[in-house]
């Protein structure tokens, strides 16, 4: 039995896109890898309701700050979304 593995298609927003470059090294690797763990598992995310049912809101903390990722997942297309961060 043959496994077919589908591609996974990742779209950043222009916002997104700059708040990366304003990251240090060590914060990108951390984004990364939160990214890495919404492709594996997509419905992480905490679902919102309303007119913005098709965006997922994942959380996670970096340098002690609560971080939130917002993200769209339609098939094989993952749409990241500005990263948002609050104190702890």
């Amino acid at each position: 039995m043959s496994e077919q593995r589908n591609e996974i298609e990742v779209f950043q927003s222009n916002l997104f896109e700059k708040q990366l470059k304003k990251l240090s090294t060590n914060e990108l690797t951390l984004v990364e890898d939160e990214i890495d763990i919404i492709i594996r598992n997509p419905e992480i995310g905490e679902q919102k309701k309303g007119d913005l049912a098709y965006l997922r809101v994942h959380t996670f903390k970096m340098n002690s700050r609560q971080v939130l990722l917002g993200y769209s997942w339609k098939d094989t297309e993952l749409e990241l979304y500005p990263l948002n961060t609050r104190p702890t």
